[in-house]
């Protein structure tokens, strides 16, 4: 994990392994291992823009913004110093991030971004990214429309999924939900741009 790029105002002593299993046990979820990564290297960090949680404040912030109840399978890792939440998946594997204001905890989806690259890029927040047409990377549904039905319907023709509706019903109840690995943005845009739920979709 590359810290290089970031100019805190505050770091900490690493968190110790008996830390992070005490605020997992607090919350009865899983802090996963990309920043467990980082908290390992400061337990929490001030900077200009934000302030990324330490093993305490992860577990009080759960449990004061209500996750257990509006978003339990979500955890706060983070705050934009004003009202916006930075959130994370409480699965061992999940690397994206995202930004959500915190009355909207449970109702709204945020704007994925993946968070070793944001901590690489000096933890700047981009409301809105530009696909890089020749990177290759992933397709993510990020929000689920009104129109539930026909957008799962298409979504498993045009991106030709291996799946059964059944267990992409079941997938898409966590977001961000990865449907395609390993395709270029290229590819990735002009199969988004075939779709009739665009905003639904993220390349990352």
């Amino acid at each position: 994990m590359d810290l290089n790029n970031l100019k805190p105002i505050e770091v900490y002593p690493p968190a110790t392994e008996k830390e992070i299993g005490l605020a997992e046990q607090k919350i009865s979820r899983i802090i996963p291992q990309i920043y467990k990564d980082f908290l390992k290297i400061t337990n929490g960090m001030i900077l200009d823009n934000c302030v990324l949680y330490d093993t305490e404040s992860i577990a009080e912030m759960y449990k004061v913004q209500e996750f257990s109840e509006y978003a339990p399978d979500y955890i706060s890792v983070g705050n934009d110093n004003g009202d916006r939440e930075i959130i994370i998946k409480a699965e061992k594997d999940a690397v994206l991030c995202g930004l959500l204001d915190a009355g909207s905890i449970g109702t709204d989806e945020p704007n994925w971004f993946d968070f070793a690259e944001w901590l690489e890029n000096g933890c700047e927040f981009i409301e809105e990214y530009e696909i890089d047409l020749a990177r290759k990377g992933k397709i993510c549904i990020v929000r689920i429309p009104d129109e539930k039905t026909k957008f799962l319907t298409e979504t498993k023709k045009i991106f030709s999924l291996a799946v059964t509706a059944s267990e992409l019903m079941k997938g898409v109840k966590t977001l961000p939900y990865t449907i395609v690995e390993d395709i270029t943005g290229a590819r990735a845009q002009k199969l988004i741009n075939q779709t009739s739920f665009r905003e639904c979709y993220k390349f990352l």
